[in-house]
């Protein structure tokens, strides 16, 4: 892009629906995460779509993989299987490799034969054909036999997502949901545009992960087994002949490097999260700048200029939000070094504040804003002061260290 100096590469998400009546058209993809299962930090769920056709459904949890469900599979020298509850897999000697010289790249039937050669077993439409060879192009890209020709796709097609040597049946998981032709989504966030002012169609969505729309099973609570990630649509209107298609730039879990300690009703009591009075999140001027959110940055602060590209970096800031925060409660975030940070060659701690909603005049709002840093919880500096509404110069905060040192 042109603000950043990157290229990202997009997944596209391309459907036909010809006959199949809305309520029970869906497409849809799969993956495994058994490399990074533990989202028990994550906040959120990010994603940057182009699309205005249909329903997003996004499954997190334990999925089955037994997605190929059609006729029987046969191992070699074996009876044949049915495909429903049994593994479908090219790997016959499950060595993890497509021996395409033993006949392995037959597809996830498990059947060779030509598409329409009506070949016994097969499935009759899983051949993969070059891009460059199809009118539309890509129109065979997902094809499971015959794809050991394209460049770099030596790996056998199967079920076994995670790689453990059998196919899991297990079904506990959340399902969160958005509906790409819905302005008012409660999960849109911002949306991009074109020096004109026009909109260039892409969104972000952010989607808390606590906020799922139903569960199935009895999926983690704690979030930290997360095995399988599930993203489809449904509701997919009848175009004869036409393609829709659903562009995806980015597909992120979100936590933050600061954590919620959650809410005190008074000085006496600890901390406990509870998200109806306090959470933490992250605006910046990139994916914020635009309504309904509108971030600006504090006076004179802006992004870094590369010096290569010329690219400006998005500027953005830590947002603690309070939501009706009684009288005397107190509601703190923290962040935990994994090493102690050495500020001896450090002069001042400098920090803009900005208060949103206030209702601050000349005087001294409510809102007051807390800092303590130290070795543990026990032993700390603090510096606290009222927080005025916007970025007014009486919310920076600068703190010398050197006069912090003589209040001992």
């Amino acid at each position: 892009t042109a603000a950043t100096g990157t290229t990202t590469t997009v997944l596209t998400l391309r459907w036909q629906n010809n006959n199949v009546s809305v309520d029970s058209a869906w497409a849809g993809i799969m993956r495994s995460t058994i490399s990074f299962p533990d989202q028990q930090k994550t906040k959120f769920i990010e994603m940057w779509v182009r699309g205005n056709t249909g329903q997003v459904n996004i499954d997190v949890g334990r999925i089955s993989e037994d997605y190929w469900v059609r006729g029987e599979f046969q191992f070699p020298n074996e009876p044949p299987q049915p495909s429903y509850g049994n593994l479908n897999t090219e790997d016959f000697n499950f060595n993890g490799l497509l021996d395409v010289e033993e006949g392995e790249d037959v597809g996830i039937d498990g059947w060779p034969g030509v598409d329409g050669s009506n070949a016994p077993g097969d499935a009759g439409d899983d051949d993969w054909a070059d891009p460059r060879s199809t009118r539309p192009q890509f129109d065979r890209i997902n094809g499971t036999e015959g794809n050991s020709e394209r460049r770099g796709s030596r790996f056998p097609d199967t079920e076994d997502l995670d790689g453990d040597g059998s196919v899991n049946l297990f079904n506990d998981y959340f399902e969160y949901s958005f509906d790409l032709s819905d302005p008012h989504s409660p999960f849109f966030v911002s949306e991009t545009r074109f020096d004109d002012g026009s909109p260039t169609g892409w969104k972000l969505y952010r989607i808390p992960l606590s906020e799922f729309r139903f569960k199935v099973g009895d999926p983690d609570t704690t979030f930290q087994q997360v095995l399988y990630v599930r993203l489809w649509l449904n509701n997919l209107e009848k175009k004869p002949g036409q393609y829709d298609s659903l562009q995806i730039a980015t597909f992120d879990f979100v936590g933050n490097e600061w954590e919620e300690e959650g809410v005190a009703l008074n000085d006496t009591l600890k901390p406990v999260i509870n998200e109806d009075f306090f959470g933490i999140t992250v605006y910046n001027t990139d994916e914020h700048s635009a309504a309904p959110t509108n971030y600006v940055s504090p006076p004179n602060v802006s992004g870094i200029r590369d010096r290569i590209t010329r690219a400006v970096s998005k500027e953005q800031s830590l947002v603690m939000e309070l939501i009706e925060l009684p009288d005397s409660a107190r509601a703190e975030a923290k962040k935990q070094f994994r090493e102690p940070i050495n500020l001896i060659n450090y002069k001042r701690l400098k920090m803009f504040v900005y208060g949103r909603d206030l209702n601050a005049d000349a005087g001294q709002d409510s809102v007051v804003f807390f800092l303590r840093f130290g070795p543990t919880d026990k032993i700390f500096y603090e510096y606290r002061q009222p927080v005025f509404a916007g970025w007014a110069a009486k919310n920076e905060v600068i703190i010398d260290f050197e006069e912090l040192a003589r209040t001992k």
